[in-house]
């Protein structure tokens, strides 16, 4: 195996690791805020929890940007 498709592998397989940690790191707050709202009544909506995707979407769509075009070299 090439070394441009190793590192392809290793970007494919962080952005699935980032999925996962979007995942659960937005149930969390979103569970959180939930939480704070009906006990400690703050005014924040739980729904605020969901801009947290921005950064993990972003970072995902990088390292599957990446992780293509260095497949793509390493086929040619």
């Amino acid at each position: 195996m090439s070394k441009l498709k190793r590192i392809s592998n290793l970007f494919f397989t962080l952005s699935s690791m980032l999925f996962g940690a979007m995942i659960a790191s937005v149930t969390h707050s979103y569970f959180s805020n939930l939480h704070a709202i009906e006990y400690h009544y703050t005014s924040a909506p739980a729904e605020i929890a969901f801009l947290l995707i921005i950064p993990y979407a972003v970072a995902i769509a990088l390292c599957l940007g990446i992780g293509y075009v260095l497949r793509r070299k390493a086929s040619k």
